[in-house]
């Protein structure tokens, strides 16, 4: 817990100079995005999802779209439960609302899914499975005032 704290401090007041190049930031974080403790994912998303959250909105749909597609027949359901919080939590607001770029993230998310072609139909089923993980967190979060927003 300590280390993920001194993460998002981190985060915090370097994120300016990480987001030039999260593709690394986002390498490095794909061993505790898929790691077997869930509080390591956990951590690791919501200190991740902050950076999502920075990106500036020209550039935020290409790293989406990256992270969706890293998504295929071999990754392990901890990585997809790990990523799928990682979307859950740069969408989660506060008291059960979600936050203003939801619709746009979650929309990017499912018309990656939609537009990868030559996918057989084990990527396709895993990329699915991180749909419904996101879907299933949106729905525990939000109200029944907030969660027809997004659907």
């Amino acid at each position: 817990e300590t280390l993920f704290s001194a993460l998002s401090y981190l985060f915090k007041f370097l994120y300016r100079y990480l987001i030039d190049d999260v593709d690394t930031v986002f390498d490095m974080y794909k061993a505790f995005l898929s790691h077997k403790k869930p509080f390591v994912r956990q951590f690791a998303a919501e200190s991740f999802a902050f950076i999502i959250r920075k990106l500036p909105t020209e550039t935020r749909e290409a790293y989406i779209r990256n992270f969706v597609s890293s998504v295929d027949k071999t990754s392990s359901n901890d990585y997809i439960h790990g990523l799928s919080e990682v979307f859950f939590y740069s969408m989660k607001g506060i008291k059960s609302k979600f936050t203003s770029q939801s619709k746009v993230v979650f929309k990017i998310i499912l018309t990656t899914i939609e537009k990868i072609e030559n996918e057989d139909e084990d990527d396709r089923m895993a990329r699915f499975q991180l749909v419904t993980h996101i879907m299933k967190s949106l729905r525990k979060w939000s109200d029944e005032d907030s969660g027809g927003e997004l659907y």
